[in-house]
C-alpha cells in the first residue's frame, strides 16, 4: 500500500510541475514582442554638383569652336582654353581671376609657352634652352627698356603628359588635351614667373604681380596639373553642366533660371573682354618692339652659327620622332603605320638634313599616304640656321617650312627666328 501511494504521488506531482512550467512558457511567448532585425530601405543618393567637383574646379563645353572649353572655380578664377587656328592645337590659355588678367600663347611644337601678357601692363617672352632645364625671359612694358633674366632653373620641372582615354568618347578624349595644354601652360608659365619674382629683386619693378598672387593662381588651378586627376569627373561634368555650374557662386543666378546658355554666353564674355585687353597692350608695345626682343632671347644661337666641323654634310635619318601635345609619335623608315577610322596609311620614304658651313640647315622629308585606294606623295622642307657648342650641345631655330602634295604647294610660311630645339646628339649618330 505504501509503494502504491508513492507512485501515484510521484505521478499527480509530476504532471502538476509539467502544466505549470507549461503554462509559464505559454505565458511568456505570448506577452514577448517579436524581435525580428529587418534591413532599412535604402533610397538612392542623388549626385550633387560638389561630388563632381574636383577641388572647386569645374569645366564648361561652351560649344564654341575657338574657344571650346572654359575651366571655372569656385573661387571666381576661370580659364578659357582656345583653339584660335580652329585646327585642332590649343594654342593659347586666358586666365582672369579677381583683378588679375593674363594670358599665355602655347608653342604648337613644345607644348611650352611663348609669351604671357599680363593686364598690369607687360608682356613677358619665353625662351627655353639646355633641354628645358634652363630659362631666359625678357620683360617688356610700354616705354621702359626692356628687362632681361637669363638661366632660370627648370630642372625640376616636367611636362604634363597627356594620358591614356581609350573607351572614353571622344569629346571627353578632347577635353583631356585642353587640360593637359591649361596644365603645361600654368606649370612653365606661372611656374617660370614665380620663382624669378622669387629669386631676383629686380624683377619685382618691372611687373607688379607678386610671387604670392603669382603662386595663389597657379594654386586655385592646380587640380588640372596632377596626372592622373580624377579624370572620369572632369568627363561627368560635361554631362551634367548645369548641376556643376550651380556651384560656383557667380553663376548660380542664371543656373537657378534654368538657362546653362546664358552662363555660358557670360562666361565667353568676360573672355572676350580680356582678350581684347591682351591684344591691345601687345599693340601698344609694338609688333617690331617684340620681335627684336624676340630675336635677343636666343642671340647665343645667331652670334655663334656653326661650331663643330664634324657635324657638317647631308646626314640620312633612319628614325623620326615627333612631340605634340605630350605625345611622342616615331616613325621609322620603310615602316608603315594606319591611323584613324578611314585607315590612311603613312610611310617614311627618306628624311635627311644638312648642315653648312655658314650655319644654315635643310631637313628634308618624303612620305606616301595611302587614302581611299589613292596613293600621295608628301614633302616637307624646313630651312634655318644652327649652332654647336660643348656647353649647349647642338641648337636650331627654324626661319621657314614648305609642304608639298604631289609637288604642289599646299602650305609655307616664314618665322621670325623665335622658334628653339635643342637635339641631344646619339653615341653613334645613324648615317
Amino acid at each position: 500500500m505504501k509503494n502504491t501511494f508513492n507512485f501515484a504521488f510521484i505521478i499527480i506531482v509530476s504532471i502538476l510541475l509539467f502544466q505549470a512550467c507549461s503554462s509559464d512558457d505559454t505565458t511568456e511567448k505570448s506577452t514577448q514582442p517579436i524581435n525580428e532585425q529587418v534591413a532599412p530601405i535604402e533610397t538612392p543618393q542623388e549626385e550633387s554638383g560638389a561630388d563632381l567637383l574636383v577641388d572647386g574646379l569645374a569645366v564648361i563645353n561652351t560649344l564654341n569652336t575657338k574657344v571650346p572649353y572654359v575651366f571655372t572655380h569656385t573661387s571666381g578664377a576661370k580659364t578659357a582654353i582656345l583653339d584660335k587656328n580652329e585646327d585642332g592645337f590649343f594654342d593659347e590659355i586666358a586666365l582672369t581671376e579677381n583683378d588679375i588678367e593674363l594670358t599665355i600663347t602655347i608653342n604648337g611644337t613644345t607644348g611650352l609657352p611663348d609669351k604671357m601678357v599680363l593686364n598690369e601692363g607687360g608682356v613677358v617672352l619665353y625662351h627655353f634652352k639646355e633641354n628645358n632645364t634652363l630659362l631666359d625671359l625678357a620683360i617688356i612694358k610700354p616705354s621702359q627698356e626692356p628687362v632681361y633674366i637669363r638661366d632660370v632653373d627648370m630642372s625640376t620641372y616636367e611636362l604634363v603628359a597627356k594620358t591614356s582615354q581609350s573607351s572614353k568618347s571622344q569629346t571627353c578624349q578632347k577635353v583631356q588635351q585642353a587640360r593637359v595644354t591649361m596644365a603645361n601652360g600654368y606649370r612653365w608659365a606661372l611656374g617660370g614667373w614665380c620663382k624669378v619674382k622669387l629669386d631676383n629683386n629686380v624683377v619685382f619693378q618691372s611687373l607688379n604681380l607678386s610671387a604670392q598672387e603669382c603662386r595663389s593662381i597657379y594654386l586655385d588651378l592646380n587640380p588640372c596639373c596632377a596626372v592622373p586627376v580624377n579624370q572620369d569627373l572632369f568627363c561627368k561634368q560635361l554631362e551634367k553642366q548645369a548641376l556643376v555650374l550651380s556651384e560656383m557662386p557667380d553663376l548660380k543666378a542664371c543656373v537657378s533660371q534654368d538657362n546653362v546658355n546664358e552662363c555660358i554666353v557670360e562666361v565667353l564674355a568676360q573672355v572676350d573682354n580680356l582678350l581684347e585687353n591682351a591684344a591691345q597692350l601687345s599693340d601698344e608695345i609694338g609688333a617690331i618692339l617684340l620681335a627684336e626682343v624676340n630675336q635677343k632671347l636666343i642671340e647665343d644661337i645667331d652670334n655663334n652659327l656653326g661650331g663643330n666641323s664634324d657635324l657638317l654634310g647631308t646626314w640620312t635619318l633612319l628614325r623620326n620622332e615627333e612631340f605634340f601635345e605630350g605625345v611622342i609619335d616615331v616613325e621609322v623608315a620603310g615602316v608603315e603605320y594606319c591611323e584613324g577610322a578611314d585607315n590612311t596609311c603613312y610611310t617614311l620614304i627618306a628624311q635627311t638634313v644638312t648642315y653648312n658651313q655658314d650655319g644654315s640647315f635643310r631637313i628634308f622629308l618624303k612620305e606616301t599616304e595611302k587614302q581611299n585606294g589613292s596613293t600621295n606623295e608628301i614633302i616637307e622642307i624646313q630651312e634655318g640656321n644652327w649652332s654647336y657648342s660643348d656647353a649647349t650641345g647642338l641648337n636650331m631655330v627654324e626661319l621657314s617650312y614648305e609642304y608639298k602634295e604631289n609637288g604642289v604647294v599646299v602650305d609655307s610660311d616664314t618665322y621670325a627666328p623665335v622658334s628653339y630645339t635643342h637635339l641631344t646628339l646619339p653615341t653613334t649618330p645613324y648615317v
